[in-house]
This record gives structure tokens, sequence and C-alpha cells, in this order.
């Protein structure tokens, strides 16, 4: 049965992995739950958790090498 669980990369608990359809920005699965601290990258779309987005003073959620590209871009 053990090769029907996976753990969630952020919260460590198991779950099913056919429930687990989520996957951080390192390709390792993450749960519904914990799906909620991450954000979607404006620029490539990369997943990027809470704690390690950027973003804009228009509100806009950058990974860290789009947000330097970003920034670094004559407006």
């Amino acid at each position: 049965a053990e090769e029907l669980m996976a753990k969630c990369d952020d919260c460590w608990e198991e779950y099913l992995k056919e429930d687990m359809t989520y996957e951080n920005s390192d390709g390792n699965p993450i749960c519904e739950g914990c799906m909620e601290s991450y954000y979607g990258c404006e620029e490539c779309g990369e997943l990027v958790h809470a704690d390690e987005m950027n973003s804009t003073e228009d509100g806009e959620i950058y990974c860290g090498p789009c947000y330097e590209k970003v920034r670094s871009a004559p407006s």
C-alpha cells in the first residue's frame, strides 16, 4: 500500500498519490491545502511559494529570476 501514498513536500502529510495533483517548482507533490500558499509567476508560470515570491507595486507576482529581469528592464 505504500506505493499508493505520497508525502506532501510542504507539510509532510501522507496522501493518496492520485489525490496529489499539484507539484512545487522542484517537481515534488504538494497537497491541496498547501497549494493555497503558492502563486503562479506572471512571467514564466512557475509555482512559487509565498515565502519565495516577489511582487511589484502593481501586485504582480514573480519568481526570483523573473523578478530580477522585470526590475532591471527599462520601463
